[in-house]
């Protein structure tokens, strides 16, 4: 299944089975391999982040791999491209603003599964700081 080491790149078969995983396996994979890979990939365009509309207001999608980022990215978002930022920029600078915004993170989105794992910005900080 995934790596359980820090990779440059994932097959295409490990891409796919990621994104049919149940929203809590793909939190999961997300918190244990963001701890070892100490960065966060987000997609990026000419107009800021990519965003994902929510019940409540404005998403932000994170993930753990820039193949996991560049493949759900696919071709709907013209113009876009995987940023890498670190986990420690992330925890100090990122989630703050995001919970003081009230911006909900969408961890390791899929396409294929309907339900996303999804948590305020102070309730992934504590988990990232439980994997700690």
């Amino acid at each position: 299944m995934f790596p359980a080491t820090v990779t440059e790149k994932l097959p295409a078969a490990i891409v796919k089975q990621v994104f049919s995983l149940s929203a809590d396996d793909r939190q999961t994979l997300f918190l244990d391999y963001v701890e070892k890979a100490q960065a966060v990939w987000l997609l990026k365009g000419n107009d800021g982040f990519v965003m994902m509309a929510g019940e409540e207001g404005e998403r932000l999608p994170v993930w753990p791999h820039f193949d996991l980022a560049s493949a759900w990215n696919g071709e709907t978002e013209a113009n876009t491209e995987a940023v890498s930022i670190s986990l420690s920029q992330f925890v100090q600078d990122w989630l703050p603003g995001l919970g003081k915004n009230q911006i909900e993170l969408v961890l390791c989105p899929s396409r294929i599964e309907k339900e996303d794992p999804v948590l305020s910005a102070e309730e992934l900080l504590a988990s990232l700081q439980d994997e700690e």
